[in-house]
């Protein structure tokens, strides 16, 4: 009987110490030059939901901080290789801080647990940063556009040639309408709809310029 009990006792002990590894948070080791009256206690945020809290925080003496947090495994994911840490308002408590998770992209491996990584040095800038590397991308996507349209203006007037004609001048409303959403939805959204699309485009152009023209109608 005391065999069977101390069996028992250990499968709980050894149930709940692997729950406990399965289930346990994400710690991480933020950098930050500056912390703006950020305390022990105050939230971590992303997508202004509370994912875990702020620790410790060290002082060092090069004069930067060392703010240590502890993100909830259900929110792991949130802290990726392309997340950015930055101390903001708390939304949910004006008299407090935060530390906001912000990922400048989809996807990413997840950071290891412990892991130290550099915080932003304020929100605005690297918005700013975003919303620059979003402008790249949507020039880009015009140069290909246009070099598109030349392509398809060579090829003889015929029903193939405006349905291209017609398939472009679809994009052009899409591209316009990427200019007015949100630069979030630009980047993981847009963009890469847009560029798929282009090359759609592109192998239907390529195909028709391989194959003998229709005649005009």
């Amino acid at each position: 009987m005391k065999k069977v009990k101390a069996s028992i006792l250990i499968l709980i002990l050894f149930s709940a110490g692997t729950w406990g590894f399965l289930s346990s948070d994400l710690d991480l080791v933020i950098r930050f030059d500056r912390i703006h009256g950020l305390q022990t206690g105050d939230s971590v945020l992303f997508d202004e939901n509370q994912i875990g809290k702020v620790e410790k925080i060290e002082y060092q003496k090069d004069g930067a901080y060392l703010v240590e947090v502890s993100i909830r495994s259900s929110f792991a994911s949130a802290a990726t290789e392309h997340s950015e840490f930055f101390v903001t308002a708390d939304p949910q408590n004006r008299e407090r801080n935060a530390v906001e998770v912000f990922q400048t992209k989809p996807g990413g491996a997840i950071l290891t647990d412990g892991a130290r990584v550099e915080g932003s040095s304020s929100r605005s800038l690297l918005l700013e940063k975003l919303a620059s590397d979003i402008e790249r991308g949507l020039e880009h996507l015009k140069n290909e556009f246009d070099d598109l349209q030349g392509d398809i203006e060579k090829i003889p007037e015929s029903k193939r040639y405006r349905e291209l004609k017609q398939e472009l001048l679809q994009l052009a409303d899409q591209l316009k309408k990427a200019g007015r959403e949100t630069g979030k939805k630009i980047q993981e959204d847009l963009i890469p709809l847009l560029t798929r699309e282009l090359e759609k485009l592109k192998e239907k152009l390529n195909s028709f310029t391989r194959e003998k023209p229709d005649k005009a109608v």
